[in-house]
This record gives C-alpha cells, sequence and structure tokens, in this order.
C-alpha cells in the first residue's frame, strides 16, 4: 500500500523464502513509504484443511496460520528529473533523444540544437565546423572569428603534435589547424606563449575545439627576437 492505495504486482518466491517483487511505482519526487503485507483470503486459502483431516489437531495447526504477521514497511525515494531530462509530467521524467537536449530538469519539453551545432541528446551540445563553445554543457555557440580554427575534432593531430617522438613539421604553419599546436619550434621560437598555448590546448582539446582565446592569441605576431649589435 501506497498512501492509502492498493498497487498489484507480479511476485516470485524462492524455496529460501524470499519474495521478489515485479512492481513499478509512479509518483511525483518525494519521499514515500511502501507497506507490504499477507491478504486474509489467501491465508485462508493456503490453510484449508483437506477433507478426512479435521481432527482437532488439523484445527489447531490451521488456526496458527491464519495469525498473519504484521505488515513489512519499505521507505522509496523518488528521485527529480535531471538534466538531459525534462519534467513531461508532474510524476514523469522524459530523456532527450538524439537532436535535442536538456540543461533545465524543470522545463517540460527538450530544446532543439542551437545555431551552429548538433544535440546528440543528453546534456551535450557539440560546435559544428567554424564554431566553438567553451564547454560540452553549454547552449552559447559562437562562430570562430578564424574558421579554420574550427574545423572538427583534431584530437590525434593534436595528440601527435604534442609528442616528443612526433611529426613536427606538420605542427608549424601558422596557416592551418594542424599549427595551432605548440611544437618544439615553436618553443624555442616563443617559449612564454608556446607555454600559454599548450596550456589552454591540454584544457579543451577533449572538447575537440579552441577557446576565442586560444585563437586571439595565434593571430598576433610573435615578438622578434633581439639582435646583437655589431
Amino acid at each position: 500500500m501506497l498512501d492509502g492505495q492498493l498497487f498489484l504486482g507480479s511476485n516470485l518466491t524462492d524455496a529460501s523464502g524470499h519474495v521478489h517483487l515485479s512492481l513499478k511505482v509512479r509518483k511525483p519526487p518525494g519521499d514515500y513509504k511502501l507497506s507490504f503485507w499477507l491478504m486474509q483470503e489467501l491465508l485462508e486459502q493456503n490453510s484449508a484443511v483437506p477433507d478426512g483431516q479435521n481432527d482437532s489437531s488439523s484445527t489447531s495447526n490451521s488456526s496458527q496460520m491464519l495469525q498473519a504477521p504484521g505488515p513489512a514497511n519499505m521507505n522509496l525515494h523518488v528521485r527529480s528529473c535531471i538534466p538531459g531530462e525534462v519534467t513531461a509530467a508532474p510524476d514523469a521524467c522524459e530523456e532527450c533523444l538524439a537532436g535535442t537536449f536538456s540543461l533545465a530538469p524543470s522545463n517540460a519539453t527538450c530544446d532543439g540544437a542551437p545555431a551552429g551545432a548538433v544535440a546528440p541528446g543528453g546534456t551535450v551540445t557539440v560546435p559544428k565546423g567554424g564554431y566553438w563553445s567553451s564547454e560540452l554543457r553549454s547552449n552559447q555557440i559562437h562562430r570562430c572569428p578564424n574558421p579554420a580554427a574550427c574545423e572538427g575534432n583534431r584530437s590525434t593531430l593534436l595528440a601527435s603534435c604534442s609528442s616528443p617522438a612526433g611529426p613536427q613539421w606538420t605542427c608549424t604553419g601558422l596557416g592551418q589547424f594542424s599549427a595551432l599546436q605548440c611544437s618544439s619550434a615553436a618553443a624555442a621560437a616563443s617559449p612564454a606563449t608556446a607555454a600559454v598555448l599548450v596550456g589552454v590546448l591540454h584544457t579543451y582539446v577533449g572538447h575537440g575545439r579552441l577557446l576565442l582565446l586560444l585563437q586571439q592569441q595565434l593571430l598576433v605576431p610573435a615578438p622578434a627576437l633581439p639582435t646583437a649589435a655589431v
């Protein structure tokens, strides 16, 4: 029983006496208490005395079997909807499928993918080529000032560029996205700038996009090295 309502489920009892309940509860978020007990009709049926055995001993055993145990109580917590879901009804959460997303579980419907991004479902929005966002769980999608810096997920290329054994030549040209990784040559030319860029890259490369700060840093020419007086 839950809030004075009778629930029926398909129960399974094993040889050890454990009862496995096939019971689904649909309620608004909150804490509830479930009470289980044996129905009197079932007790009487199971304790019925077969014909020809109606003696005093059987009657005594039958009376003892009719004494039902007290109810078994269980606490139940129904969670609220979580990010990636919406509250389709007061007592139901709906998951956001591919093409939609949600960062506000209290909304009644999922949101469509914002312009410049795709939504694989749940809470994630992935920027398209030429766009970037600060993180996967963000509906703020920005167009890249340097579109070549935001063309697809270059995680493999960036990993090879950051590896000492990786191909260094493909990481030194500033005209392509592959150049947006600090190679040993770039570090030698401008160690301070290279250190900043490497830190930003390692932070955001998992998202497959670079931040606007990184693009602006790369568009600024490196300062000229001092020359010795002749």
